[in-house]
């Protein structure tokens, strides 16, 4: 079995270092919210993409997998080009494709 959570913080307050939205921590993407697709499978596996603070990867945008709930998550930061969050989702969702075409 596997779930897509999907959150969103249309307005978020990210802190004074980055209240003025032009700070590095947008730096890779122009949708200006915090929100998060996190696909689960009950075998433990997991990956996601979040834009959101995390102690483990600079800016906000980034992508975390792991293999089992044994395993530690993996952090890398990602980019996305869209403007908009109709195009977002195509984004992501082709995002996700790649990242669950590779576990075939």
């Amino acid at each position: 079995m596997a779930s897509l959570r999907v959150t969103q913080i249309p307005n978020p307050h990210p802190g004074p270092e980055a209240s003025d939205r032009a700070s590095d921590t947008w730096a890779r993407t122009s949708i200006r919210a915090y929100y998060t697709f996190h696909y689960s499978e009950s075998s433990g596996f997991g990956c996601g993409f979040h834009c959101k603070p995390n102690p483990h990867v600079d800016g906000l945008l980034h992508c975390q997998e792991r293999e089992n709930t044994d395993s530690a998550y993996s952090y890398e930061p990602v980019s996305f080009n869209a403007r908009s969050a109709s195009g977002l989702l195509w984004e992501l969702f082709d995002a996700f494709d790649e990242r669950l075409r590779d576990r075939r």
